[in-house]
C-alpha cells in the first residue's frame, strides 16, 4: 500500500481534530489530593495501537499520521507503537525463538505493516489502514463511554513504581471486561544504525513520493525519532489483562487495582503509563476498548 500526498492527509486529520489542553493532570506530585468521586459521565478517549517496523519503508507515513492525531488531541488520544522484528520489540510479548509478537499475531494476523487499530475496534479490514485513522478518531471521540479511568503514578521509590488505577462506571457493564496497563516511551532516538528507519518515500526508494517530507532523504533515516514505543506490559495477567469483578461494574461504582512495577530499563523521564479497559474477546475482531487514560510516571490524573 502506498501513501500519497502526506500533507493533504495530515491537513484533513488536523482540521477534523479538536485541540484542547490536556485536562485532569494533578501537579505537585509531592502533595497530591486524592482522586475525586466517580463522576456521572466520562469523556471518550482513544488509544491507537500501531504495528510498525524499522525495516519497513512505508511506516514513516503512519508515524506522521499518529503523531498528528496525538498532538492535536491532547489528553484524549494516546498511542502505543508495537515494534515487530527490530531492536525496539517488547521481549515480554515476543517469542524469542520465532520472533513472533503475540499482540501482532492476534490483531494483525496478515502481518500487514504499517497497520493498527483504534480502541481495538476492527469492524472492517480497512479499519487497520492508517489512511482511515483521522476520520475514525474523530468519530470515536464523539462516543459516550460507560466507564472512565483515573491514575496515581506518583509513588516512585528507587526503581519501583507503585501504581493505582481507578476505574469508575457511569453505567452497568455486563461481560468480561479487563484492565490493561502499558508503559510507553515518548521517543527513542539514537545514532545506533540498527535503529535506522527504512524510507520507501525517498527519491531513491521503492515508493518515491515528492509530497513526502522524506523524499529528499536517503532510503534509511539516520537518528530517526521513534515515537510512542511500547516498552512493557505491566498488568499481572500480562496480555490477557486483569479481570474486573462483575459485581463492581455498575453505575456509580469504582474499582481500584494496584500494581508494583519495576522501572529497571525504563526511561522514567519520558515514559507514560497508559491504562485501558478492554471488552475481552476471543479473536482480534471481538475486542473493544471502553475507555483509556494516561499520565507520566511521577504524576497523577483525575477522571476527566
Amino acid at each position: 500500500m502506498r501513501f500519497r500526498s502526506f500533507y493533504h492527509l495530515l491537513l484533513a486529520g488536523l482540521l477534523l481534530s479538536s485541540c484542547n489542553k490536556e485536562e485532569g493532570v494533578l501537579e505537585n506530585p509531592g502533595n497530591l489530593p486524592p482522586i475525586s468521586p466517580v463522576p456521572a459521565s466520562f469523556k471518550q478517549n482513544v488509544l491507537i495501537e500501531q504495528f510498525t517496523q524499522a525495516g519497513n519503508g512505508l511506516c514513516p507515513a503512519s508515524h506522521l499520521i499518529v503523531d498528528s492525531l496525538v498532538t492535536f488531541n491532547p489528553g484524549r488520544v494516546w498511542a502505543a507503537s508495537i515494534h515487530v522484528g527490530d531492536p525496539m520489540v517488547d521481549s515480554s510479548i515476543t517469542n524469542l525463538l520465532t520472533g513472533a509478537n503475540y499482540l501482532d499475531t492476534l490483531f494483525n494476523p496478515s502481518s500487514f505493516y504499517p497497520s493498527g487499530m483504534l480502541n481495538r475496534t476492527v469492524t472492517d479490514f480497512s479499519d487497520i489502514f492508517p489512511t482511515f485513522w483521522p476520520a475514525n478518531v474523530n468519530a470515536a471521540l464523539g462516543a459516550i463511554p460507560r466507564c472512565g479511568l483515573a491514575l496515581e503514578a506518583s509513588d516512585v521509590t528507587g526503581n519501583t513504581l507503585k501504581l493505582a488505577v481507578h476505574v469508575g462506571f457511569s453505567d452497568d457493564l455486563l461481560g468480561d471486561y479487563r484492565l490493561h496497563v502499558f508503559l510507553v516511551q515518548d521517543a527513542i532516538q539514537t545514532s545506533d544504525t540498527t535503529y535506522d528507519q527504512q524510507n520507501a518515500f525517498s527519491q531513491y526508494g521503492t515508493s518515491p513520493d515528492p509530497a513526502s517530507p522524506y523524499y529528499l532523504d536517503t532510503t534509511y533515516l539516520r537518528n530517526y525519532r521513534h515515537e510512542y514505543v511500547l516498552k512493557r506490559i505491566a498488568t499481572d495477567a500480562g496480555l490477557a489483562g486483569d479481570i474486573i469483578p462483575q459485581n463492581l461494574m455498575s453505575s456509580g461504582n469504582e474499582f481500584v487495582r494496584t500494581y508494583t512495577i519495576s522501572l529497571t530499563g525504563i526511561n522514567r523521564s519520558n515514559t507514560r503509563v497508559i491504562a485501558f479497559v478492554d471488552k475481552y474477546g476471543t479473536s482480534g475482531t471481538t475486542h473493544r476498548i471502553e475507555n483509556v487514560k494516561a499520565c507520566y510516571i511521577g504524576e497523577a490524573v483525575d477522571w476527566n
